[in-house]
């Protein structure tokens, strides 16, 4: 995407070019938090697998796995968040997946987005 289409200062065209990463940030309705926190992760094939969150909001979460997982995929999820107690588990769908950028601090190879069943309270 080459320009904004609407800018929500006083309808002014903004000429820098949007990143995909702001322009998805913008369609989002929930409020990601960048949490790097360990999650299990059960597949139906697979169980006992581990990641580590990269962010997480009410309604989905990106983590970093040594495991690749493909979209529409189904997981179980065990997330642990600050400030809330106990563990929690989540049903989620896989919508999208790719390799990691080998220049990244995670020591895993995969990056996941999941979409939660249930939005998290």
């Amino acid at each position: 995407m080459s320009e904004s289409k609407s800018s929500k200062s006083s309808g002014s065209k903004s000429s820098e070019s949007q990143s995909p990463e702001s322009s998805e940030e913008d369609r989002r309705s929930q409020q990601r938090e960048v949490i790097n926190a360990v999650v299990g992760i059960d597949a139906t094939n697979r169980t006992d697998r581990v990641g580590v969150t990269r962010n997480l909001s009410a309604k989905g979460a990106l983590f970093h796995s040594a495991s690749r997982f493909t979209p529409g995929e189904t997981l179980t999820l065990l997330l642990r968040r600050p400030g809330k107690d106990g563990e929690h588990r989540v049903r989620a769908r896989v919508v999208r997946t790719e390799l990691n950028d080998p220049d990244s601090d995670s020591i895993f190879c995969h990056l996941t987005a999941v979409e939660f069943d249930t939005p998290l309270s």
